[in-house]
């Protein structure tokens, strides 16, 4: 009986756990792509870098109370033809 017990435990724990990472990564999936649309319409618009830095600082504001962070990667060409940007995780 203890056998029983111990094996059902197992797969529900291993069940709550495969559950909560696809959760997990649809959520990220999802924010991520809200992002980038969020992002992609003002860089239609040919924005500058001080609506990229207000709009890092929304986000920072949007999420401040919350778990999740939001991180933007820029690669050196874009750093060298718009200038740096601070990368700190908003």
């Amino acid at each position: 009986m203890p056998v029983l017990v111990a094996a059902t435990l197992i797969i529900t724990m291993n069940t709550y756990i495969n559950d909560f990472k696809s959760i997990t990564t649809q959520q990220s999936k999802a924010l991520a792509q809200q992002t980038f649309s969020d992002m992609f319409q003002i860089m239609k618009t040919d924005w500058t870098k001080e609506q990229l830095e207000d709009f890092l600082k929304s986000l920072e504001t949007a999420h401040k109370n919350s778990n999740t962070e939001v991180y933007l990667y820029r690669g050196k060409l874009v750093d060298e033809l718009f200038g740096k940007i601070n990368k700190k995780k908003t």
